[in-house]
């Protein structure tokens, strides 16, 4: 039987991969849950692009025109259910 609704409880960490040696990567953390009905467009205040492209940060490769991102995402809890009524 298919679920007709799921969530679930993640965890994450985005970094930004630093390009310049002894510079730390870029990093944040947030908790969030996802269901089929909710939309989530990014997070606008993760780094501005001036800071991201700024060459003393390292984090943009000028040589190679790249950005290295990595994500780290831990599912905490999982919910399906095959019974769920939609209040919408």
């Amino acid at each position: 039987m298919e679920p007709n609704y799921w969530c679930y409880k993640c965890s994450a960490t985005f970094r930004i991969v630093s390009q310049k040696c002894g510079v730390t990567d870029f990093r944040t953390e947030f908790d969030d849950i996802f269901e089929p009905n909710e939309s989530s467009w990014g997070y606008a205040n993760f780094i501005s692009f001036a800071e991201l492209m700024e060459p003393s940060k390292g984090f943009c490769d000028q040589n190679e025109d790249k950005v290295t991102l990595a994500i780290d995402l831990t599912v905490k809890e999982v919910k399906i259910e095959t019974n769920y009524k939609s209040p919408r």
